[in-house]
C-alpha cells in the first residue's frame, strides 16, 4: 500500500527538520567537539563508550590522525546514525514503501533516544547550550511526531514497531551505563 499524501507530506516536513539538526555547520558541531575534548573520562569510562559504540564508530579513518581523535568520533557519532537514516526515510518516503518508511522511523527514535540518554550522561554540566538545543528539539519536536508517524504506520502495515531491531552500521553509541559515569573532570 502506498503512503497517502498526507503522509508523504508531514515526513517531508520530519526530513527537513532532521537534516537541518544533524547540519554540520550548525554551532552544536564545534561546541560538542570543544566539550568532549575538555572532559577527562577514566580509562573504565572511555572503555565502556567503546564497548557500547557501534564497529564503526572508532574505526581508523587512514592518515589523518585529527579525524580519529575521541571528541571528532564522538561528535560525528552525535549525527550519522540520524543522518544516514534520514536519507533512508527521504528514500522510503519517495518511492511509497510503507515498510521501509516504518522501519527508518522506528531507527531514528532509537538514535535520538541513544543521544538522550548518553551525551547527557557523560558532558552532565558541560553540556554545550547549542547541543542541548538539538536535544531539546529532538524531544519536544521530532520525537512527537515520529511517534504519531510510527502509530499510523504500524497499523496500516500490521507491523509491531517492537519487533524492528536496531541497525548498527552507522557511528553510534548504544545506550551506556549510567553508574559508569559518576566521575568526570573537566579542565579549567
Amino acid at each position: 500500500m502506498a503512503l497517502s499524501e498526507h503522509f508523504e507530506h508531514k515526513t517531508e516536513g520530519l526530513v527537513s527538520a532532521l537534516h537541518e539538526l544533524v547540519d554540520d555547520n550548525q554551532p552544536w558541531r564545534k561546541d560538542l567537539e570543544d566539550a568532549l575534548s575538555a572532559i577527562h573520562l577514566t580509562e573504565e569510562q572511555n572503555q565502556v563508550i567503546r564497548d557500547a559504540a557501534t564497529s564503526l564508530t572508532f574505526k581508523s579513518i587512514g592518515h589523518d590522525e585529527g579525524m580519529d581523535g575521541f571528541s571528532t568520533r564522538m561528535t560525528h557519532a552525535f549525527r550519522d546514525a540520524i543522518g544516514n537514516s534520514t536519507m533512508v526515510l527521504e528514500m522510503a518516503a519517495m518511492m511509497e514503501d510503507e515498510q521501509g518508511t516504518l522501519n527508518a522511523l522506528v531507527q531514528i527514535r532509537g538514535y535520538i533516544e541513544d543521544l538522550r540518554h548518553n551525551y547527557p550522561l557523560i558532558l552532565k554540566e558541560d553540556m554545550p547550550t547549542s547541543v542541548q538545543g538539538v536535544l531539546d528539539r529532538y524531544e519536544e519536536d521530532v520525537l512527537p511526531e515520529i511517534n504519531e508517524l510510527i502509530s499510523e504506520l504500524s497499523q496500516t502495515t500490521g507491523i509491531d514497531p517492537s519487533t524492528i531491531p536496531q541497525n548498527l552500521n552507522y557511528q553510534h553509541i548504544t545506550p551506556l551505563p549510567d553508574d559508569a559515569f559518576h566521575k568526570t573532570i573537566t579542565n579549567e
